[in-house]
């Protein structure tokens, strides 16, 4: 059978339980190595187009927030800490590994503030990937859930430690995480 759609419709007929003409075919994240591996000098948007991808998807959304980098932990691993106040150790892995969390209290989240979803520069992958892709393939955004945000501010255990001996600080952080989330949303949408 021929392929007679785009990588958008083929997406979004998949997405409403149409029959498209093939599976549609994307990855939540690809991390550079792999990239540079398969096809030398790439990037992402050239690597969606050469393999044929139906949809490109923002980076993982803690690119799209500052990182300070702080020091080093030996030539491959930078300590960082982003814009949610956590610091990470930043390997050649894609996603660094959390180290130290901004909150450990109701008194530590009283003074901590979610970073602004409204920075101009939050929607620039995307920006790229409507203006090369729009029309042509699907374009996904790649942002957290409820439950990731929370996890870099109280840090794992401390999150399921809260759950038990304050829930209603968990509340309050899952929910201007979301409130977060849907301003991230709602700039998306705009951008087509």
């Amino acid at each position: 059978m021929a392929e007679t759609m785009t990588g958008r419709e083929r997406f979004l007929t998949a997405l409403r339980r149409g029959a498209p003409d093939r599976v549609p075919i994307f990855e939540l994240m690809i991390d550079p190595h792999v990239i540079e591996g398969l096809i030398p000098g790439a990037s992402y948007a050239d690597f969606v187009e050469k393999v044929g991808l139906d949809c490109a998807m923002t980076p993982t959304p803690s690119a799209l927030y500052k990182q300070t980098v702080l020091g080093y932990d030996g030539p491959d691993v930078k300590i960082i800490m982003t814009e949610w106040g956590d610091k990470r150790a930043k390997t050649l892995e894609l996603v660094p590994i959390p180290m130290e969390h901004p909150v450990a209290n109701r008194e530590d989240w009283a003074r901590y503030r979610i970073p602004d979803p409204h920075v101009p520069s939050r929607m620039d992958p995307l920006k790229a990937l409507v203006a090369r892709f729009k029309g042509r393939k699907a374009i996904g955004v790649h942002l957290h859930d409820a439950f990731s945000y929370p996890s870099y501010i109280l840090g794992m255990a401390n999150l399921f430690v809260q759950m038990y001996e304050d829930p209603g600080l968990v509340t309050e952080i899952v929910a201007a995480c979301v409130d977060h989330s849907v301003e991230m949303i709602r700039r998306a949408a705009s951008e087509g």
